[in-house]
């Protein structure tokens, strides 16, 4: 699956809110969830990640569902029971996590 226009490589941080903030923004709770992207440079050679995981991976019965932000762009992979190791660890993955295969 490829992503639509609206979807982009980020991963998301929790940050409080004063009660002035909570009032400028008309919000309810003591939180935001803001959204960040990134670039990182260096002079030294460095690994790249074979993806990122950018939604919260869908843990259904006998598979997981993410989805991954990768040098070719946004895609879908599910990973079932049966990939044993992969799907234990898939199980735990979280938001922003880079996903090796």
């Amino acid at each position: 699956m490829r992503g639509s226009a609206r979807d982009w490589c980020h991963f998301s941080q929790r940050l409080g809110r004063t009660a002035l903030h909570r009032r400028l923004k008309s919000g309810e709770l003591g939180y935001e969830d803001e959204k960040f992207s990134y670039v990182v440079a260096s002079k030294l050679p460095a690994r790249k990640a074979a993806a990122r995981i950018v939604r919260h991976p869908a843990v259904r019965k006998g598979y997981v569902e993410l989805q991954l932000c990768a040098p070719d762009g946004l895609r879908s992979e599910t990973v079932a029971r049966s990939q044993g190791e992969e799907y234990k660890r898939a199980r735990k993955a979280k938001w922003g996590e880079e996903w090796l295969r």
